[in-house]
């Protein structure tokens, strides 16, 4: 449970600094060449998840949910099918 609480705690703070981050001179031009071109052209970051200004936050904070979502599975089904 303790590994969950730590990751959504990394999730919000994560979050909340790309929030003030985004559409800032802080931010760089990023490289990202042939492949991270064409997955930031995908529906799924240009129409469906599509919560920041830069395409690469969103990119960046769906694979933290992604990560945040499974860790959550993981703990909440291994406490539910424990031997204790």
């Amino acid at each position: 449970m303790r590994k969950w609480l730590n990751n959504l705690g990394f999730f919000i703070i994560m979050t909340v600094l790309l929030f003030i981050v985004d559409g800032t001179f802080l931010l760089n031009n990023f490289e990202l060449g042939d492949f991270g071109e064409r997955m930031l052209r995908t529906k799924l970051f240009t129409e469906w998840y599509n919560v920041y200004d830069n395409q690469l936050f969103n990119v960046v904070s769906f694979i933290a949910l992604l990560q945040l979502l499974i860790t959550g599975l993981y703990v909440f089904s291994s406490k539910l099918w424990s031997k204790k």
